[in-house]
């Protein structure tokens, strides 16, 4: 009876032991193994020096596809309207360059989906005149 428990005793400091040494990643490794974005954010459109294209441009250093919208507020419609889209290669910058052809005061954001934080990064808006 005592061989039985002292067995037992043993195999509870080990288990204890053992659940105390893998009970978790330690601050410095959670800390290390957060996701990283690496996605440039889209620039805020702009048009082109020459005033005929509205313009965005945006980097991926992800290992993965990436896409890039150029949109542009509809207020007679359903909002915010996806103009022009891109998928953006592992290590590239892309620009979105979206003929300037309606008359009037449009406003404009560009849209990036970051795979590594999923989630989008969005420019900032801006009123653009074509």
């Amino acid at each position: 009876m005592a061989t039985v428990s002292r067995w037992l005793s043993v195999t509870l400091a080990v288990v204890l032991a053992v659940g105390a040494a893998g009970s978790g990643p330690t601050a410095a490794a959670a800390a290390v193994a957060e996701p990283q974005s690496c996605i440039s954010a889209p620039s805020t459109p702009e048009k082109s020096p020459t005033g005929v294209m509205v313009r965005s441009v945006a980097t991926n250093d992800c290992m993965v596809l990436a896409v890039i919208w150029l949109m542009r507020y509809e207020t007679t419609d359903t909002g915010w309207r996806t103009v022009l889209d891109r998928y953006m290669e592992p290590g590239s910058t892309t620009r979105l360059e979206f003929p300037c052809r309606a008359s009037g005061t449009r406003i404009y954001r560009s849209v990036v989906w970051d795979p590594n934080m999923m989630a989008y990064v969005t420019s900032p808006e801006v009123r653009i005149t074509c």
